[in-house]
């Protein structure tokens, strides 16, 4: 089968040149035309307060408990509903981002925000936007619970806005989207060049004279003449 098609690209040659520089052109274009994708990141770690007891202040970091974490994670819900994104939106920042608890191994309640955008620029001033509404949030949330100011949970600033890095994902993917129907069209077009010239050929066979050779050996009669 790939012997065959070979031949098949072997005999359009020309065709099968020019549709190779049409795809590539096509998908070049489309790398470049494709607007660019920014991302940057923050790390958030919750604390949970500090307390006293008998033996003095407790350390905060000690303290890491199972409500620190469902904290973490209404906080993440809390910043990322429909008004919150419209606000950031509204605010000149990327309405795409995303906060979600960190998934590595003991790494305790920290959540990760996470920007994309069209620009440098607005990924990162995305990421210091939503920082600040998590901050606004935790503390409303704490105080509509009528919990006191002295046993607040806190957040702490881990890792500040990283430098917005591109994403390179989907100007690749729209750029292999587009050579593989590239392909498709082109290996559709020269099928159908193929499947035209046989039917010239078989046409010509069609209306070629046939010469007959009479068996003794007399001079050969055309079956077509008459």
């Amino acid at each position: 089968m790939i012997r065959e098609l070979l031949r098949v690209l072997g005999r359009h040659k020309a065709l099968t040149a020019v549709l190779a520089v049409l795809c590539l052109a096509a998908a070049a274009a489309t790398f470049l035309l494709v607007p660019a994708q920014y991302e940057s990141k923050s790390q958030i770690l919750l604390v949970p307060p500090v307390t006293q007891t008998d033996k003095g202040p407790t350390n905060p970091f000690l303290e890491f408990n199972g409500a620190v974490f469902q904290t973490a994670s209404v906080l993440a819900l809390s910043v990322t509903d429909q008004a919150s994104v419209d606000a950031v939106a509204a605010a000149g920042g990327s309405p795409t981002y995303l906060v979600a608890p960190s998934l590595g191994d003991n790494a305790g309640p920290v959540l990760i925000v996470t920007a994309t955008g069209a620009s440098p620029e607005k990924v990162r001033k995305t990421v210091d936007l939503v920082r600040v509404d998590m901050h606004a949030t935790l503390e409303q949330l704490q105080r509509a619970s009528g919990a006191p100011a002295s046993t607040w949970i806190s957040q702490v600033v881990l890792v500040d806005s990283t430098e917005a890095t591109r994403l390179f994902q989907t100007p690749v993917r729209a750029t292999l989207a587009v050579l593989a129907v590239g392909l498709l069209v082109s290996m559709g077009l020269i099928l159908l060049a193929e499947r035209r010239r046989r039917r010239r050929a078989l046409k010509r066979n069609a209306t070629a004279p046939v010469v007959g050779v009479p068996s003794d050996g007399s001079t050969p009669v055309n079956r077509h003449a008459g």
